[in-house]
């Protein structure tokens, strides 16, 4: 019900009457969605209103709106054709988002492989960068066997190691 809602108000760019710039901004500041969450729906409800037959899979929970918003995302950045568009619909279906993100990232190997580095405040970083599966899973391990809680954990504490060996061999 709310993607048809949205739809609608797209349609008749009724934020426009509550004084807001834009869909995105009207969910919100009006319906009290996190950016996240208002662009999951509104990419969602455009894959809805662009492939019609993505309605009753999204109702009947076997497409997600995480992953029907990531399809959305891709199709926009790929230019698939309607055809591309079914077949893709039909591999995702009854995926979680990872597998969905995969399959996606599987048709799609000239994806964006660079780091980006941003700061997030006085003293942190965000960096985002593309890693193989496997040593994702190797740092994952890594995290049990030492008790860590975080990924960057394992990050900091192989870096020291690293620099103490590197000192060592000084």
């Amino acid at each position: 019900r709310v993607l048809h809602h949205l739809r609608e108000i797209e349609r008749r760019r009724l934020y426009l009457e509550k004084g807001v710039p834009s869909l995105f901004e009207m969910a919100v500041t009006h319906f009290g969605y996190s950016r996240a969450g208002a662009q999951r729906r509104i990419s969602s409800m455009r894959l809805m209103r662009d492939m019609p037959e993505t309605e009753k899979k999204i109702e009947s929970g076997e497409l997600t709106l995480s992953s029907a918003a990531s399809m959305q995302s891709f199709f926009r950045e790929k230019k698939s054709t309607v055809d591309e568009k079914r077949e893709v619909l039909q591999a995702c279906m009854n995926k979680s988002r990872r597998e969905v993100d995969k399959e996606l990232a599987s048709r799609n190997p000239t994806a964006d492989k660079r780091e980006d580095v941003r700061f997030t405040s006085a003293d942190r970083l965000r960096l985002s960068l593309n890693i193989s599966e496997e040593l994702y899973e190797k740092l994952e391990k890594l995290k049990h066997i030492y008790k860590l809680k975080k990924v960057e954990d394992v990050i900091h504490h192989l870096a020291d190691q690293a620099l103490l060996r590197a000192k060592d061999a000084r």
